[in-house]
Parts: structure tokens; C-alpha cells; sequence
């Protein structure tokens, strides 16, 4: 009976020739043993990057996520699940591109291949509904996707300090999740995208990644140069120089010689300088008399 799931599961997952998927190549059994051909990609897993650097830019968190969820929506498309969504389980190639890799667990919607009752998957990305043994379908993959978003925009660089200092945390629903920090603090839009992928409510969680990929466009949409196109292209690519990956100070204006202890980005700056308010602070008033200077 396992094996009979194991070639029907590895069947489907076979299935999934996509750009930003670890292709299977063949499956079989050797010497009462299954086992599984996979694509060969030369390059290192999302968790190593997490790892090495403690701040990624807006533009490289955008193409990974973004990738992460092109992979999935091709998959659901398919009707497979793939249940183990983690960065240990996306890579990242020395060409620049974004796999998820490792269907070994995957479930084929609709299919009765897996026993209620029975849990797989790494539990702390697995949905509540997961952890249960319950029956599950796409979006415990939407709420994987949502911890690896959590991760990933926690060491975004490109979050002004003045919006931080305005930002509220996840629900504390979220944070029962071991992966999420209660204390990280996120622009409100932000905040909100992810609450909705993990929520512990499987209904009230958003349903399918096309709404994933709306929903966290339209949460970092303020914080990107209108001009970007980098999170909009159907194929996402990551740069490839490799000091896009850690952000680079000399890029910012600093406010220190006038007494502030932080720095903002060139884009946030002409923000502030262009759209005043009546109801402006008299410390935004100053800052944008020094953006004036400075950025002119």
C-alpha cells in the first residue's frame, strides 16, 4: 500500500515541469527500495541565505517570494499539495533562479493517498489543521508560504525606520508559531498580508495563491520605486550581483550631521519631500528642510 502511494503521489509530482520547480526525471524501486530521480541545481538552499545575511533588500525578498509562489501555483494547478514548504526546501541557484525542490511528501488533492490522521511535513511550517492529521488542501502550502514571507521581510533593509517607528506586529495567533517573533514590527499592510496567510483558521486564511501574490504586491507597493518592475514580470530572476543581496549604506543620505541617529532611503526621502501634510510633526518639518538641501 505505501509503495502503491509512493508511485501515484510520485506520478503526479512528476507532473510539475515548471521553471521554478525541481524537476523529476524518473521514479522506481531498487532492491525493495523506492526512490526518485530529481533535477540537479547547482546553487544553495533559501535557509543558507537566510542564515548568512541579516538584511536582503525589498527587490531579492520580492523575486524569491514571488517565485516561491509561481512554483506553487503551478503545482495546485496540477492538484498537488506539496506539504513541505521550508527554506531548506527552495533553492536558490548560482544562475539566479528559484526553485522549490523535494515532492517526496507530496499529496495529490482530492486523493485519499494519505490517512487522516496521519501528519507529515516539518512542524513549524505546518498549518494547525497539518499538525492535526485533518484533511488539508492548499493552504497549508499558503500558510508555509506565509512563515517564509515572515522570515524573509523580517530582515528586509528597505523598511524606513520612520515607518517601523508607526508598524504593529503580527496577530498573536500568528505568533504561536515558533518561527515568528512577536516583537518584529511591520508596516500595517504588511502586518495584515501576513495575518491572512496564517491565519490558524484554514477558511479565514486566504485560499489560493493568486490572492498570496495580489495581497503581498499590494502590501509593499509603498515602500517600491513606482518605476520597479522587478516584482510585476511573470518569470522573476534575481539580480545578479551579489551586493544586491546585503544593503549598502553608502546608497542612503544620512540625517546624523543633524542630530539623527538613523538613515533613510533615497526613495522615502522624495516621499516625504514631495507629499506634505497639514498635520506634519515639526521633526518631519525638519527632516525635510535637510532632505531639501540634500537630495537637490
Amino acid at each position: 500500500e505505501l509503495l502503491s502511494r509512493f508511485k501515484t503521489e510520485a506520478t503526479a509530482a512528476a507532473r510539475c515541469q515548471n521553471h521554478n520547480i525541481v524537476s523529476i526525471y524518473d521514479f522506481g524501486e531498487h532492491e525493495c527500495a523506492p526512490y526518485i530521480v530529481m533535477e540537479f541545481v547547482n546553487g544553495q538552499s533559501l535557509e543558507s541565505i537566510l542564515k548568512k545575511h541579516s538584511t536582503l533588500t525589498l527587490e531579492r525578498i520580492s523575486t524569491i517570494f514571488l517565485s516561491i509562489c509561481d512554483g506553487l501555483s503551478y503545482a495546485h494547478q496540477q492538484g498537488i499539495i506539496h506539504r513541505d514548504i521550508k527554506p531548506s526546501n527552495i533553492i536558490v541557484s548560482d544562475e539566479n533562479s528559484v526553485k522549490i525542490a523535494d515532492f517526496g511528501i507530496a499529496k495529490i488533492e482530492n486523493s485519499d493517498a494519505t490517512q487522516l490522521g496521519l501528519s507529515l511535513g516539518t512542524p513549524s511550517y505546518m498549518a494547525p489543521e497539518q499538525s492535526a492529521g485533518k484533511a488539508i488542501d492548499c493552504r497549508v502550502d499558503i500558510f508555509a508560504a506565509g512563515i517564509i514571507a515572515f522570515e524573509l521581510l523580517s530582515l528586509c533593509d528597505d523598511i524606513p525606520h520612520l515607518l517601523r517607528q508607526y508598524a504593529i506586529t503580527v496577530s498573536l495567533d500568528a505568533a504561536k508559531n515558533k518561527k515568528i517573533d512577536s516583537n518584529t514590527k511591520f508596516p500595517q499592510a504588511i502586518a495584515a498580508f501576513l495575518d491572512h496567510c496564517l491565519n490558524p483558521d484554514a477558511n479565514q486564511r486566504i485560499n489560493n495563491i493568486a490572492d498570496v501574490i495580489r495581497e503581498f504586491k499590494s502590501s509593499i507597493a509603498p515602500l517600491l520605486n513606482e518605476n520597479d518592475t522587478s516584482v510585476t514580470t511573470q518569470h522573476h530572476t534575481l539580480p545578479q550581483e551579489s551586493s544586491s543581496v546585503i544593503s549598502n549604506n553608502t546608497e542612503k543620505k544620512s540625517l546624523s550631521d543633524a542630530g539623527f541617529d538613523f538613515d533613510f532611503h533615497p526613495d522615502f526621502l522624495n516621499m516625504i519631500k514631495e507629499n506634505n501634510t497639514p498635520q506634519e510633526s515639526s521633526q518631519a518639518t525638519e527632516i525635510k528642510t535637510i532632505i531639501a538641501e540634500e537630495v537637490q
